[in-house]
């Protein structure tokens, strides 16, 4: 596991994932920097809220997509590695990805760790769940531009129930959807405040973690992708 977790930062950092994201984090951290203090930390809730759920959908694909072209994946298939060891790997090695550049965002312009346990808590989960959905759809793709169509398609079931939930915050049943309860559990930053209500949305979310891990297992197997 521990190889297998090496070589996947050693690839992103190869391939210009951590360069990347970090030109955006820095352009962010500029950006907040130059907006009225009294509005930042909502602000940096909002960057950090999308950029955690793009990043592990795009990503991920991109890295799967990559191993498949390389013959990498098929490799794998037929060595001694378990298929939640492959996953488990993506999906640290991008959550740490996270966990660094939304760390630089908060920290930064704030110049403050008030409200960094609800971030780190809401990045960990949300990145987890998102890489992992993204994960599934990968498995069947051959083309980046066809991965996109189909995560586009699964994220309009995840990205539509945020409008009502944002108009009208108390359906606050609404957070039965993982972005409605990763934007619940972010929003609360602000508030400097623990209830019950941020409690069900870690249990929500690592419900879903539970949900994505066994959709992209199916989804992985049913492409032969392994046994």
């Amino acid at each position: 596991m521990l190889k297998l977790l090496i070589y996947d930062i050693y690839i992103q950092w190869r391939s210009g994932f951590w360069s990347v994201y970090s030109i955006i984090g820095f352009l962010y951290i500029l950006i907040l920097l130059n907006i009225p203090i009294n509005i930042r930390d909502d602000v940096a809730v909002g960057f950090i809220f999308m950029d955690t759920s793009v990043l592990g959908l795009i990503f991920v694909g991109a890295l799967v997509l990559f191993e498949k072209q390389q013959g990498v994946l098929q490799s794998m298939s037929v060595t001694p590695l378990k298929l939640n060891t492959y996953i488990f790997s993506k999906v640290i090695s991008l959550t740490i990805l996270s966990i660094v550049i939304s760390s630089l965002i908060w920290i930064i312009p704030l110049w403050s760790l008030k409200g960094y346990g609800y971030i780190f808590s809401g990045v960990v989960l949300s990145s987890v769940v998102f890489t992992i959905f993204g994960l599934g759809f990968s498995s069947g793709v051959i083309s980046f531009n066809q991965y996109l169509a189909r995560i586009f398609m699964g994220s309009l079931i995840f990205s539509l129930p945020i409008v009502p939930f944002i108009i009208f915050p108390e359906m606050v049943w609404l957070i039965i959807f993982p972005t409605n309860a990763a934007l619940n559990l972010f929003l609360q930053i602000s508030k400097g405040s623990f209830s019950i209500i941020q409690l069900i949305d870690i249990i929500i979310l690592v419900t879903w973690i539970y949900i994505m891990l066994k959709f992209a297992r199916k989804q992985f197997k049913k492409n032969n992708l392994f046994v």
